[in-house]
């Protein structure tokens, strides 16, 4: 699993936009945690999102679970100067962001 600073969805704040460019992530990163949530959101087939529960649960399920699996120092969520840009992102030291 190799993870690198930089945006995984940009420019939409839509679920149905940011639950597929998530759930990617995920599956990438750890694709057993992935089939557990598919299952959970009712996923079609486990791979894509069919219209899960609650749409932003979804997302901040998906934000949780992927953040937890980054390394010290990183965190997975919306770019501090542009809450529109989801991806990995360093902490700075001094001022809590990057």
């Amino acid at each position: 699993m190799k993870i690198e600073t930089g945006t995984v969805s940009h420019g939409t704040l839509r679920p149905e936009d940011l639950i597929p460019a998530f759930y990617e992530e995920l599956k990438r990163l750890n694709p057993i945690e992935a089939k557990i949530l598919a299952k959970g959101y009712n996923f079609v087939h486990g791979d894509m999102p069919l219209y899960p529960r609650d749409n932003q649960e979804c997302v901040n399920d998906l934000i949780d679970l992927i953040d937890s699996l980054g390394p010290n120092g990183m965190y997975f969520g919306a770019h501090i100067g542009d809450g529109s840009d989801f991806g990995w992102w360093y902490y700075d030291d001094e001022e809590g962001w990057e």
